[in-house]
């Protein structure tokens, strides 16, 4: 039988205490089942919570936070607050923040290292990934749908911990890809021009993932400090074989602009760029509908002419027109951001080339689709599709040995801090796993 910690409560309040503290009781969001309910009575019992406080019960922490305040305000002389977790997990849906309100009070877990704190969610549902996300299917590589509330806003590509606690880490980029980045054709404020092969299948993986990747400066500039910079978006430079790679602002232009000499723009590693980068014990975060061209345009992200459809190699100064029938590129503007693809008056997109070209994956499919529409491989023809909602995969190469099965249990941190700690005094924190934050 499952057991309740109201149960638990209830019999509490049967029991004679020698003394009162004043304590605040939080329940878990799941329980732990390696705890029994006699167990953590016991400890009520030893921290002195007396059975009159046992009325003081909360079911999140900010709801315990907001009853110590009200317990302070009414008899500012109290002493200090225990606020004291029951056994198992205790979800944090935004960071708990305390302020000078919650001075003199102790957080504690009834038990100790039987309470966690945590702000993630449950990833589970692993099973052989889609062919638009790898295109062989002897692939060892496993997907799982991110599907929690608010995902596509909330999920974090940089964490990912097995159901033992072990953090996995993130792919990470062949070395040769990094240095094309430590040495590249030139950089400057905004991006990188750089060369080579791997940067046609960052553009072809679609600007949801592309706007994933991040560039790593640890002890760049500064041998204490671990920056990080997310790209924007990668476009054809001058000819064939070199790309535009335009970083997100204002974080590319503060990292170069550090004082004392220590800005850089020298990455040391690069990360989530794409699936094929993982290794074994190694995952990536894929955004699934984003293959193709579909919703973002320019015709080289700096230059003065645009238009959806325009070769990537076309200069501002060539006189290249735009299609008659191909989508305009409209709200573009020059060397600040891209456009959005729309249907011309004649409503027609240009089928001169890929449009029914034969295909295997979507991610061959770099269409010049109107804005609400995206390249996609169906019935091995690529075509213009009605784009959906961008869906989440959570991509896992598990380690040698390793067995995933589809009901196994990984853990996705959504926020960004379990607890943000300003202007408060005495302030202690015992007994608890804080993790997965």
């Amino acid at each position: 039988m499952k057991r309740r910690w109201v149960s638990a409560t209830l019999a509490l309040s049967q029991l004679q205490f020698s003394s009162s503290q004043h304590c605040i009781v939080v329940s878990p969001t799941s329980e732990n089942a390696d705890i029994d309910t006699k167990s953590a009575m016991t400890s009520l019992h030893d921290l002195g919570c007396g059975a009159a406080e046992l009325k003081n019960s909360a079911t999140t922490l900010q709801q315990a936070r907001d009853m110590a305040r009200e317990l302070r305000a009414n008899a500012p002389s109290r002493g200090t607050v225990n606020v004291v977790l029951l056994p198992g997990r205790h979800r944090l849906r935004e960071p708990l923040q305390l302020s000078h309100k919650d001075s003199n009070t102790t957080w504690r877990a009834a038990i100790p290292g039987s309470s966690i704190v945590s702000g993630d969610e449950t990833i589970t549902g692993w099973t052989a990934c889609p062919s638009d996300i790898v295109a062989n299917a002897s692939s060892p590589v496993l997907c799982a749908p991110v599907n929690f509330t608010d995902a596509a806003t909330l999920a974090q590509s940089r964490q990912l911990f097995a159901a033992d606690g072990r953090r996995i880490l993130r792919g990470r980029s062949a070395q040769d890809v990094v240095t094309a980045f430590q040495q590249p054709i030139s950089v400057d404020l905004d991006k990188y021009t750089v060369a080579h092969e791997d940067l046609p299948k960052w553009i072809a993986s679609g600007s949801d993932n592309v706007g994933a990747i991040e560039m790593v400066y640890t002890a760049e500039g500064s041998p204490w400090t671990e920056s990080r910079c997310t790209v924007l978006n990668v476009s054809h430079a001058g000819d064939e074989s070199s790309y535009h790679v335009f970083m997100k602002q204002p974080c590319f232009q503060s990292l170069q602009q550090k004082p004392c000499g220590q800005g850089t723009s020298t990455p040391s590693a690069i990360e989530n760029a794409h699936v094929d980068d993982l290794q074994p014990g190694q995952w990536f975060l894929h955004h699934s509908s984003a293959s193709g061209v579909g919703q973002e345009c320019a015709a080289n992200f700096g230059e003065t002419h645009a238009c959806c459809g325009q070769p990537g190699n076309v200069s501002a100064d060539s006189g290249f027109v735009c299609p008659a029938t191909a989508p305009v590129c409209t709200g573009y503007v020059y060397d600040d951001h891209w456009g959005t693809c729309e249907l011309q008056d004649n409503g027609s997109v240009d089928d001169s080339g890929s449009d029914s070209a034969a295909c295997t994956s979507s991610s061959q499919c770099t269409l010049p689709c109107p804005a609400s529409e995206v390249g996609k491989c169906v019935d091995q023809q690529c075509q213009c599709v009605p784009s959906a909602p961008s869906e989440l995969f959570a991509v896992y190469y598990p380690l040698n040995g390793e067995t995933v099965q589809p009901d196994t249990v990984m853990h996705m941190p959504t926020l960004e801090s379990l607890s943000n700690v300003t202007g408060s005094s005495n302030v202690a924190f015992e007994g608890m796993s804080c993790c997965r934050g």
